[in-house]
């Protein structure tokens, strides 16, 4: 019996050796430091929003959905340091309204909460059914009006099982 144990110790410690999960970001996508480990980020495509999501598309990507405040802010950080001038850093999300509710683009659940800026959604200008991060709340989103250039923030998995 404890024969048996040991074997079936040092069989699954050799198959953990062997097989990983294992995230490699595809050229012109980075992994950006305390965001989920298997996602990978670019910025580009300076257009309206249902624009930029096919430009995220045609990478393979979506649209970025960060699903906590802290994910926000640190995309917004991200951001900003690739766009150190300041200009065109605002970014679309991947979060739209879909019979007025405000959801992920790809799934359809529901966007968190917590990552709305205080009092948005507003729909202050009518039209407001994007979501973007806005440069006077880099840790909250706001809702906006899709027609209006921003850059597209694209998010891809790369997580992988693979032998080393």
């Amino acid at each position: 019996m404890h024969h048996k144990l040991i074997t079936s110790l040092l069989l699954m410690s050799a198959l953990h050796a062997v097989f990983s999960n294992a995230c490699t970001c595809e050229a012109g996508f980075e992994h950006v430091e305390n965001m989920p480990p298997c996602n990978c980020y670019t910025i580009g495509g300076f257009s309206d929003q249902p624009t930029a999501q096919m430009y995220c598309k045609s990478l393979g990507a979506v649209l970025a959905v960060p699903e906590t405040q802290s994910q926000v802010a640190i995309l917004s950080s991200y951001v900003r340091r690739n766009f150190l001038d300041g200009a065109h850093r605002d970014t679309w999300l991947g979060y739209v309204k879909k019979h007025g509710i405000f959801v992920n683009n790809l799934t359809g659940q529901e966007m968190p909460r917590e990552i709305w800026d205080e009092g948005e959604p507003n729909n202050s200008m009518g039209g407001q059914d994007c979501t973007w991060i806005p440069p006077w709340s880099v840790e909250r989103v706001d809702d906006v009006q899709c027609f209006l250039k921003k850059l597209a923030l694209c998010q891809k998995s790369c997580c992988t099982t693979k032998l080393l």
